[in-house]
């Protein structure tokens, strides 16, 4: 019926921006989208799709954040982003 991506199982919820120590917001939520990379067998994915999948689950309050650094979301390796955030 649906794809795996939208079943209410694997939901990360959206990065908060607004949290008291973005540090460990950070690193609890990219522990949480690694798992669901590797539950779902994305981690293979070429970088264009695993960026995309990145910022889409991080929700729309880290576009701000990622036009900040000036990436074209067509050239932005997978890494490079992560490390940016």
């Amino acid at each position: 019926m649906y794809p795996y991506l939208f079943t209410k199982h694997l939901w990360l919820g959206w990065f908060d921006t607004n949290a008291s120590n973005l540090e460990l917001e950070w690193k609890t939520w990219y522990l949480q989208f690694t798992i669901f990379l590797r539950a779902t067998n994305l981690v293979a994915e070429e970088d264009g799709r695993k960026v995309s999948l990145l910022l889409h689950h991080m929700g729309g309050s880290v576009l701000p954040i990622f036009q900040s650094f000036q990436c074209d979301l067509s050239k932005v390796k997978f890494d490079e982003l992560v490390t940016k955030f």
